[in-house]
């Protein structure tokens, strides 16, 4: 039966549930008076209770063989799961001691029917697995004007089958919603479970990473303004558009535009990159970019490179790092017109100094330590750059910089790749060859 919303901040579990789990989930989150929010739970709490969960059958009710299941069952299901979501360290329910957030009606969408949860089914033919971390994850970001309510088929029985929004309803019967909101249309087919479930999560288009970030990092500034706080999933967009920002780089959607001054396609990268590296690091990997290309576009794989080489730099003076970050920026200006030339040379040079047939399982040909080669190729530019400079008339001070190679973190292998410095009359200068000279010599 149908029923108008109503505002209410108390929880409500069907009778079944209280005499499995307690009046107030208690056999799960423990005594009410021990709990905390969950909303105050540290990155490392929340990190904890996410890996208990997903011990348990990877994290996932597999349901693709039950077939029609009432939704309560469905409850029960993942409320089992949570409870034999056990935490090593205290041997008890990983949730217990947290409070689960309530559902305030007054904030939901409004102009939504919402139907007892007797009344409602699951159809798992149609319907994907109960991702049990999933629900986790909703329950840390829960916010009562988000529950949009599901979509679904009622049948002249009056049963609803929830065929879009299964784990937003079922997260509200978690938090205590007796009623769940959801739309609907009248049949007894059961192809409109299918047909309901691929529109809604097949055919729709998805949201590409920089239409996420796009939105996160709006989420962020508006709800900076208007509420004084940021989401924390916003919190990486906000600080690298505020980085960007600084250095006069925009990050732009990927398709439909080619690149201008300051402007990158390269969302996702820069993300990954962000994340990768220490600020700093990342910062003066931007700024070198710019200030080797201040009128072009900036691609991420000088970016990933220049990263890789700065994070094996250890120098600490200030102003021994700046001298670096110039001489570095100088270097590449002078060696590549644009940065998009970099990549295909280096690649280019990866095949000619590394080939597949000798080097099929050498740590340099590996496509996951590109970032290293582009670093080590930064670093012999830079190098040759110098030998140019000081192989003038006059002998003329060169860079007065000394790169460290570029190696890995987790085993010290050095990475080298050798990038001569050519001139524009075809005079090619290689410190590697100097090298291979003297020790002829010797």
């Amino acid at each position: 039966m149908a029923t108008k919303l109503k505002t209410s901040l108390t929880r409500w579990y069907t009778e079944e549930v209280k005499d499995i789990y307690g009046d107030d989930l208690d056999s799960i989150l423990g005594p009410r008076a021990n709990r905390r929010p969950l909303t105050q739970a540290t990155d490392a709490e929340i990190r904890n209770i996410r890996k208990c969960i997903k011990k348990v059958t990877d994290g996932v009710i597999a349901t693709h063989d039950r077939g029609l299941v009432k939704f309560t069952d469905a409850v029960r299901l993942v409320l089992e799961h949570l409870k034999k979501s056990i935490d090593p360290a205290t041997g008890v329910s990983a949730l217990r001691g947290w409070e689960l957030p309530l559902f305030d009606s007054a904030k939901a969408v409004k102009g939504l029917e919402t139907h007892s949860q007797e009344d409602i089914a699951l159809n798992y033919r149609a319907q994907r697995n109960i991702n049990v971390v999933h629900l986790f994850n909703l329950l840390v970001d829960f916010d009562s004007s988000l529950v949009f309510g599901g979509k679904g088929r009622k049948t002249s029985s009056a049963e609803l089958y929830i065929n879009d929004g299964q784990h937003g309803s079922i997260l509200l019967a978690l938090v205590g919603v007796e009623f769940i909101p959801a739309q609907y249309i009248e049949s007894d087919q059961e192809y409109h479970d299918f047909n309901q479930f691929i529109a809604c999560n097949i055919s729709a288009m998805i949201a590409d990473i920089y239409d996420n970030h796009r939105n996160q990092l709006n989420r962020a500034i508006r709800m900076n303004t208007e509420v004084g706080s940021i989401k924390h999933e916003d919190q990486v967009h906000y600080d690298l558009h505020q980085l960007l920002n600084r250095e006069h780089v925009n990050l732009i959607p990927p398709r439909g535009k080619t690149p201008g001054d300051g402007e990158s396609k390269h969302t996702a990268k820069f993300l990954d990159y962000f994340e990768e590296f220490d600020e700093e690091i990342f910062k003066r990997g931007i700024r070198i970019m710019r200030n080797a290309w201040p009128t072009k576009s900036v691609p991420h794989e000088p970016l990933w490179g220049l990263c890789k080489l700065l994070n094996n730099q250890l120098e600490t003076d200030k102003t021994k790092i700046r001298k670096m970050d110039q001489a570095i920026a100088l270097s590449l200006g002078e060696r590549w017109e644009k940065p998009e030339q970099v990549w295909p040379e280096v690649n280019a040079s990866i095949k000619g100094q590394y080939p597949l047939s000798k080097y099929r399982d050498a740590a340099e040909t590996n496509t996951g330590n590109r970032g290293y080669m582009i670093g080590a190729a930064i670093a012999s530019t830079v190098a040759n750059y110098d030998l140019y400079i000081t192989s003038q008339a006059g002998s003329p001070r060169g860079l007065g910089v000394s790169l460290a190679p570029v190696a890995r973190t987790d085993d010290d292998y050095e990475f080298y790749l050798s990038m001569p410095f050519m001139t524009a009359e075809g005079e090619v200068y290689d410190v590697n060859d100097i090298e291979e000279a003297e020790e002829e010599l010797a």
